[in-house]
């Protein structure tokens, strides 16, 4: 069973979404589209997190222990909870002593 992660982001996360789309294109610009599976409207967030450089590591060490292939459920700002992975983030300490930045990305999927 995937692991919850609990951290709140900081203040305006940004949405992406991509839907799925099978084209086959034809002549004249002809194409025909067709959703690809049944959940193809998948969102993505991008994520950053300013806190103190303990919780700042709890968060990185979460995100490398599932090596952007373990799904883990994450409630959306809009509270939502969805299956995540994480497949991209960078992280260091900002200019305040004992602060961390966490920027990431956290893509939905089925699981």
């Amino acid at each position: 069973m995937p692991t919850t992660f609990t951290w709140f982001p900081d203040t305006n996360p940004s949405n992406t979404s991509e839907p799925r789309v099978l084209v086959a294109k034809f002549g004249d610009g002809y194409e025909q589209r067709a959703p690809d599976g049944i959940n193809n409207l998948q969102e993505a967030w991008a994520l950053r997190f300013t806190k103190d450089y303990v919780v700042g590591m709890e968060i990185v060490n979460f995100i490398k222990a599932r090596a952007g292939a373990e799904a883990f459920y994450w409630a959306d700002p809009n509270g939502v909870t969805k299956l995540f992975v994480c497949r991209k983030w960078s992280y260091g300490r900002m200019t305040g002593e004992g602060v961390m930045e966490v920027s990431c990305t956290f893509e939905e999927t089925a699981g």
